[in-house]
Parts: C-alpha cells; structure tokens; sequence
C-alpha cells in the first residue's frame, strides 16, 4: 500500500478516520447552519461545498457543477 501524507494532524493508532479511510457526510455548524457535505479527516471536517466555492474542483468531471453539488443534501 502507498504511504499517505495528510495535513491534518491525526493518532494512526487511535483515529477512526485516517487519510485512508475517508468518510463522507452531511454537516452544519452554529455559524454556517446550511446542511453541506464534507469528509472526516481525524476529529476535522473538511468543507466540501467551500472548497467548491473557491473553485478547487476544476476537474473534467466536477468542474460545470461542483459549486452547487455539495450543498444539496
């Protein structure tokens, strides 16, 4: 298996949700209460409909409807 980098500081031996095992989910917060989808990374949620936002996906497959893709949940 290849080794992983990850920017999130996480316990390989502890986390349910190493970079390897990415699960993706429905989320809000008390400033941003607008229901969005993201991905576990250790005990960090990362925004996916705010990655889409600043235009990350530019993709073939996600570029035309990424920015309203991960809002509809």
């Amino acid at each position: 298996m290849a080794s992983h980098d990850c920017i999130v500081a996480y316990e390989p031996a502890t986390c349910e949700f190493p970079i390897q095992n990415l699960p993706y989910g429905v989320f809000s917060t008390a400033s941003a209460t607008s229901p969005r989808v993201g991905v576990a990374i250790g005990d960090k949620v990362l925004d996916l409909a705010a990655l889409a936002a600043k235009g990350l996906f530019n993709g073939p497959l996600l570029a035309d409807c990424a920015t309203d893709l991960f809002n509809q949940v």
